[in-house]
């Protein structure tokens, strides 16, 4: 008898849960398919961050500020007063000290180039110099850009180029010649259809011999959008023309 009754049981309870799993699956597809705007919402809380980080650049460099461009009013700081305990100084303990000034610097892969080349070593701006353009040695442009379509996009390069708003014929001649030279624009345009991170940007940016500014409008516009991941190159062109700069191919 227990064992019918289990066996009623069974047959019921999974009666129910095929009646209902199937209606509750498509209504959930479909509720996400019909909520359009949560997409919608996220990408533009996205964009509402990088205009905030452009408007607080505007307003610490106004020279920048372009005519006919109203900032909108800063929002007013309430400030709030903690007592807090004084600090007590740390003993002076040697294990907590790390670094010396008499200790030797790290080996650097410029100032052993100019050794190897019988040059005395760099220094200031001549082993900056020097140091960056070792730093750019390497993959070229365009290997490192068919790296990134093979491992983000799957190898899908209509995708990238076709967000870059590059034809099929420009893609073909950067990829097959590795001393292609891109115009700053294209290479802008690139970065962002590879959606890559703002270090990542700047990286691939050298290998074309070009790098972004932290005192030019424009550049503050290309780094706020690639820091908050706004890469479609429609919304790019958008706040360019907001604050009367250039926009990308």
């Amino acid at each position: 008898m227990d064992s019918v009754a289990m066996s009623i049981f069974s047959t019921i309870f999974h009666t129910i849960k095929n009646w209902f799993a199937p209606n509750n699956a498509s209504k959930t597809v479909g509720t996400l398919a019909e909520q359009p705007e949560i997409e919608e919402s996220f990408s533009q809380s996205l964009l509402a961050k990088a205009d905030d980080d452009i408007v607080s650049f505007l307003r610490k460099h106004p020279d920048q500020l372009p005519p006919g461009v109203t900032l909108p009013p800063e929002p007013r700081i309430q400030f709030s007063f903690v007592r807090k305990s004084p600090k007590v100084p740390p003993k002076d303990d040697e294990s907590n000290i790390r670094f010396s000034l008499d200790d030797e610097p790290p080996p650097c892969l410029a100032d052993e180039v100019l050794r190897r080349a019988g040059a005395p070593p760099a220094n200031g701006d001549e082993a900056k110099r020097c140091r960056s353009s070792c730093r750019t040695l390497g993959n070229s442009f365009s290997s490192e850009l068919m790296r990134y379509v093979n491992e983000r996009f799957a190898g899908q390069a209509p995708a990238v180029y076709r967000a870059a708003h590059l034809s099929r014929q420009a893609y073909s001649a950067i990829i097959s010649d590795d001393d292609h030279r891109i115009s700053r624009g294209t290479a802008l345009a690139l970065v962002c259809a590879l959606h890559l991170a703002e270090s990542e940007a700047e990286a691939m940016l050298q290998k074309a011999g070009y790098a972004l500014s932290d005192a030019l409008l424009a550049d503050v516009i290309y780094r706020c959008c690639l820091r908050y991941g706004v890469w479609d190159l429609d919304v790019v062109n958008k706040l360019l023309e907001k604050y009367q700069c250039r926009i990308l191919p």
